[in-house]
């Protein structure tokens, strides 16, 4: 299991952010609330808007996720079922993290 759930967590929600991401003020609300509203929710993920769209580099980012991004979060409304959370802010319920031994260290990104 990944050390910082067992040694640093103590909350029932983990949230877990990239590096690179800046969030709103209201991000923790956003992502933490729909788990009060609906116990079964395991994961809560954000939508990332690219900021730094000034460069070559800013709007190929901009244009990965308002395109594959995007569409890998629109296909649970038409699946009726969530296939993959990803996000650069992403929130957990900590018990079901624990439950799965914590975050894979064999996958190819931590954003899936």
């Amino acid at each position: 299991m990944n050390c910082a759930l067992t040694v640093a967590v103590n909350t029932p929600v983990t949230v877990v952010i990239d590096a690179d991401t800046l969030l709103a003020f209201s991000a923790f609300r956003w992502l933490t609330v729909p788990f009060a509203r609906q116990p079964k929710i395991g994961a809560v993920t954000s939508n990332p808007i690219v900021l730094n769209r000034g460069n070559l580099f800013g709007e190929n980012a901009a244009t990965e996720f308002a395109s594959i991004i995007g569409l890998v979060k629109c296909s649970p409304c038409v699946l009726g079922r969530v296939l993959t959370v990803s996000g650069c802010a992403t929130a957990y319920r900590t018990n079901l993290l624990r439950e799965i031994g914590g975050f894979s260290y064999a996958t190819a990104t931590e954003d899936t």
